[in-house]
């Protein structure tokens, strides 16, 4: 999007240097004699536009680099981060010399498939969103959430004690079933609940390949319990 902006706008500046230089050298061949002040004027009037289409290109140059920055760690839909941070942050907090106690969490919306396929993907795009806001309202400000696929989110946890991991899993349970019931301000057809499988290490020595095999067998089985259901197991 931002390159096929750029390059729409390219040749109108274009067009606005070459019109400056044609007006500037208009100016001087119609003079009857050589005019020092007339000169620095239209010199100045073409040195301007330049600069203004240098400022503009490098402008427009970073903010496109920033938003590639931004698109290779961010969900487009959702805004929050995705599957390769994710796992990029479980890796890097398993990497550290010491690691202390910390929480992984997979988050899946029930019965997602069939809002899909009943109310189409634009009320589905719209319920992605409003439980993303939703958990995001139930967890810490530094705590990381991201869309690994599709319904399914990841959160990685810090500084936090078991107990601790299951009262922000349950008040994320809580809080979507309770702000998408009837009448919600999200505007979503019908109320909507999530299945939670958590996992809780005490900070020794884990690949992260267990860390989330662990996490998917409390996801599959907080599923296989009818779902709106937080499992948690220890490793």
């Amino acid at each position: 999007i931002m390159r096929t902006r750029l390059a729409s706008e390219l040749w109108p500046l274009i067009a606005l240097l070459c019109l400056a230089s044609l007006c500037c050298n208009l100016l001087l061949l119609t003079l009857d004699e050589y005019n020092y002040t007339i000169w620095y004027i239209s010199r100045g009037i073409e040195v301007s536009s330049k600069l203004f289409v240098v400022s503009f290109l490098i402008y427009n140059i970073f903010q496109e680099l920033q938003l590639s920055s931004k698109l290779a760690v961010h969900d487009v839909l959702t805004n929050i981060y995705n599957r390769r941070y994710f796992f990029n942050s479980v890796e890097s907090l398993l990497s550290r010399p010491v690691v202390k106690d910390f929480c992984v969490m997979l988050v899946d919306i029930n019965q997602f498939k069939r809002i899909n396929a009943q109310w189409g993907h634009r009320v589905g795009d719209k319920v992605l969103v409003s439980i993303v806001d939703i958990i995001q309202q139930s967890i810490r400000p530094d705590d990381i959430l991201a869309r690994l696929e599709g319904e399914v989110f990841g959160l990685l946890f810090t500084e936090l004690n078991s107990a601790q991991a299951k009262i922000i899993a349950e008040r994320m349970r809580k809080n979507v079933e309770l702000l998408t019931g009837f009448s919600n301000r999200y505007d979503v057809p019908e109320q909507m609940t999530i299945s939670i499988g958590t996992v809780f290490s005490t900070g020794d020595t884990h690949n992260i390949s267990l860390v989330m095999t662990e996490a998917d067998k409390a996801l599959r089985e907080a599923k296989s319990e009818g779902g709106n259901k937080v499992i948690i197991h220890h490793i």
